[in-house]
């Protein structure tokens, strides 16, 4: 035994050992299990071989979860049915719940275990989604990123996107179509979206059954995103976080409006669907949101000012003018700070970058504001 734990690597000699020593099964279970990713592979060879089955499914059966991946496959195997649906059965892992679900729909023995075997299965934990819309799109299975392949096609992430877009009611299959097939006729554009819904409670929820989902709701002839406390979006997050904010300016809480300023401005990566720039459907919400992030960049940029704290002030106006160039009263706000930190070379690259911006893309002039700020800091006044 303590040779065996010494030497235990992947090699058939050594299983050999294992499968053998029936007298000492209890101890050697443990480095088995350690050794899943070779031994798994070799108890299997073992069963389709005959060699010793019984003591090779007992060892899978001890492995547990990290030998299902591999079993999976032998529901497929006519000679290896039987055993892998008894294992499977055994181990109680949900991941087999949809084939196991397949052949108990069979009629005869493998029906039957199947459905003894789907009976013994845990139910799936409790889904946790991570939502990522501003910026590039990404969503979260607990700490996993549902991978691109995972949605099968792009129609199924878009209508993800657009039922998070309006998870705050239920969306009618028709809007649904049209925005997905717009020129596929109503019979033809249902069966598409049943099956884009079936794909997408998929990859969301892989061991789910059916139509069993915590998120993918039909409400009659609707569709709605339902996340309670099992999904996490960054726009709800963002919303908050910006109407907490403006609670705290108003009330004259200025560290904790700052505090939620950054916090929001933070989530905002990116525009909203950036990558889908130009579908019609995402183009208000995108510009409310990019609004919000410029309006609260510009009250965190006057609070930072009421502190004098004007270097992360003119930094905060900077990220402004990042998203928006020809946004005059950012300049406005930098020329401000600039003056207040009694810097006229800065104040006045502000004003001629405004002026020259405005006459080449706008055809227009700078406002009398920000005329007025050029000349205070053309003045050689002392500020």
């Amino acid at each position: 035994m303590r040779l065996l734990a010494a030497r235990l690597h992947p090699n058939s000699d050594i299983l050999e050992r294992v499968l053998n020593d029936s007298d000492q099964m209890a101890e050697l279970v443990p480095f088995v299990v350690e050794e899943a990713s070779w031994a798994v592979p070799l108890l299997i060879t073992e069963l389709r071989e005959g060699v010793m089955p019984d003591r090779a499914a007992a060892f899978l059966m001890a492995i547990g979860p990290r030998a299902v991946d591999d079993l999976l496959p032998l529901l497929r195997d006519r000679t290896l049915q039987r055993q892998a649906i008894i294992i499977l059965g055994s181990i109680g892992d949900p991941r087999a719940r949809r084939p196991l679900a397949q052949l108990a729909r069979s009629g005869g023995e493998i029906g039957q275990l199947a459905r003894a075997a789907l009976a013994r299965l845990r139910e799936p934990e409790s889904v946790r989604l991570d939502i990522r819309l501003l910026g590039p799109f990404e969503v979260y299975r607990g700490a996993e990123r549902i991978s691109d392949s995972a949605w099968k096609t792009q129609k199924v992430k878009t209508l993800l996107k657009y039922l998070l877009l309006h998870r705050k009611h239920p969306v009618q299959q028709d809007e649904l179509t049209d925005i997905l097939w717009p020129d596929a006729d109503p019979a033809s554009g249902a069966g598409s979206l049943k099956a884009a819904i079936k794909s997408l409670r998929a990859a969301l929820e892989p061991l789910q059954e059916g139509t069993r989902s915590q998120f993918i709701h039909r409400i009659g002839q609707a569709v709605q995103f339902i996340g309670s406390e099992h999904a996490r979006t960054d726009l709800d997050e963002y919303e908050h976080l910006i109407a907490h904010a403006h609670d705290c300016v108003r009330e004259r809480r200025a560290s904790e409006a700052i505090r939620a300023l950054e916090q929001a401005i933070a989530l905002y990566r990116g525009d909203l669907f950036e990558v889908d720039r130009y579908e019609d459907w995402a183009t208000l919400e995108r510009e409310r949101y990019r609004e919000m992030q410029l309006e609260a960049l510009s009250i965190l940029a006057d609070l930072y000012a009421q502190r004098r704290d004007y270097r992360r002030a003119l930094e905060t106006v900077q990220q402004v003018l990042a998203l928006d160039r020809l946004r005059e009263t950012a300049y406005q706000q930098y020329m401000r700070y600039a003056l207040a930190r009694r810097d006229r070379v800065a104040a006045l690259r502000a004003y001629e970058t405004c002026e020259r911006l405005l006459r080449e893309e706008l055809g227009a002039t700078p406002e009398v504001e920000t005329t007025a700020l050029y000349e205070q800091a053309r003045s050689t006044v002392p500020v």
